[in-house]
């Protein structure tokens, strides 16, 4: 499951030498859940060269998981034509070893 992701995100972005240019392809479309356990907190878009998060009707209805910090507001559509830092710094750099042998 970890390798499908990898080869979904890598068409989003490019790898250089040993720098990593984030690049993000303005033709594609992508969409991704965040889940934690069965409840689908939110979902990261990206469409027409735009990225958004939007919190789930599920999570803005329960109350003992409070929101991510960088999204604060629960009823409001985050955009950016970047991918916003909070799911950025979790993409394992593609020059670590263990994930240059599973991709």
């Amino acid at each position: 499951m970890f390798n499908k992701l990898i080869d979904r995100l890598q068409v989003f972005f490019k790898s250089e030498d040993r720098e990593v240019e984030l690049s993000t392809p303005v033709d594609r479309v992508a969409e991704f859940d965040l889940k934690y356990r069965e409840l689908i907190i939110g979902t990261l878009q990206y469409q027409n060269g735009q990225w958004t998060f939007a919190y789930s009707e599920a999570f803005k209805n329960q109350n003992q998981i409070q929101n991510i910090v960088d999204f604060p507001n629960k009823d409001k559509v985050y955009q950016s034509s970047m991918l916003f830092p909070f799911f950025s710094s979790r993409i394992p750099s593609l020059q670590r070893l263990k994930i240059q042998k599973s991709a």
